[in-house]
């Protein structure tokens, strides 16, 4: 058994036995809502239909955990996406294996419930489009920019 697969484990046998989770973050594909080794988040086994917006706890393709919000929902899973990337993933209901209630940035504890957060969430989803549109004007201008001045 490598550490991934004791983590993976822990993390399953937590949520089975508890019904909870809590963990820091770690990767950058939530930011700017998680930071990496700064924010902690408190998990619960879903109980209520998943919508959209809400972030999940899931098994990707790979076998590895990734939190990602929900950006549509389908009869037989969820179009998820991370806040800070831009390549969604089709996830199968029975993927799901937690669901964001709570997270901790700097020592004050937030809901998901909470106004802003609720805010935050819709407004990122909302204005993902001219992200993306920056992104890609971005990534063409390095390329660009590589070709003429790199040689």
């Amino acid at each position: 058994m490598d550490k991934f697969d004791f983590i993976d484990s822990a993390v399953e046998a937590e949520l089975r036995s508890r019904g909870v989770y809590a963990s820091v973050t770690k990767g950058a594909s939530m930011r700017p809502l998680f930071k990496t080794n700064r924010d902690v988040v408190f998990l619960k086994v879903p109980s209520d239909e998943l919508k959209k917006y809400d972030v999940v706890l899931y098994k990707n393709g790979a076998g590895r955990y990734t939190l990602h919000r929900i950006v549509r929902v389908f009869p037989e899973g969820f179009i998820i996406r991370g806040d800070n990337t831009y390549a969604p993933e089709r996830v199968p209901k029975d993927r799901i294996i937690g669901v964001l209630t709570d997270f901790n940035r700097r020592g004050k504890t937030h809901s998901v419930t909470d106004f802003g957060y609720r805010f935050y969430s819709k407004l990122w989803t909302f204005i993902y489009p001219a992200r993306f549109l920056m992104y890609k004007a971005l990534y063409l201008a390095y390329r660009v920019y590589k070709k003429i001045f790199k040689k």
